[in-house]
């Protein structure tokens, strides 16, 4: 199909064309008022050699498919967040839940500590 091409312009086969005409029309159902994920282009038919009769081929010529999915994992993942940081409470259920959390804060006081007291003893050794 690459052969038989147009420069900027994606060329597809009919049965591709079936299939993104599918995704269409489910986008349509679930979202009435939205834009179309595709604009596509007849192209007629054409001859390919490896092809024994001629085939009917299109062009896409528009595209808001991958902005419409960011959109939608956008939306999944701040839902998410905001079921996460209503779950609990307060922060202590919170941390409680994520063992993770506390640990690393733990650790993080630990490696605090040691650094203090490596500081105080390397200041006792220069005066004395």
């Amino acid at each position: 199909m690459e052969e038989y091409g147009v420069p900027d312009k994606v060329h597809m086969s009919d049965v591709t064309c079936v299939r993104l005409e599918n995704l269409i029309k489910k986008h349509e159902l679930d979202y009435p008022n939205a834009r179309p994920l595709f604009e596509i282009e007849d192209r007629g038919m054409i001859d390919i050699s490896s092809e024994p009769k001629p085939i009917h081929t299109y062009f896409v010529l528009k595209s808001s498919f991958g902005q419409v999915s960011r959109s939608k994992n956008r939306r999944r993942m701040k839902e998410n967040r905001g079921a996460f940081l209503h779950a609990g409470s307060s922060m202590e259920q919170r941390m409680a839940r994520g063992s993770s959390v506390v640990s690393m804060v733990t650790a993080s006081t630990i490696k605090k500590q040691k650094n203090e007291q490596q500081k105080k003893s390397s200041v006792a050794s220069i005066i004395e």
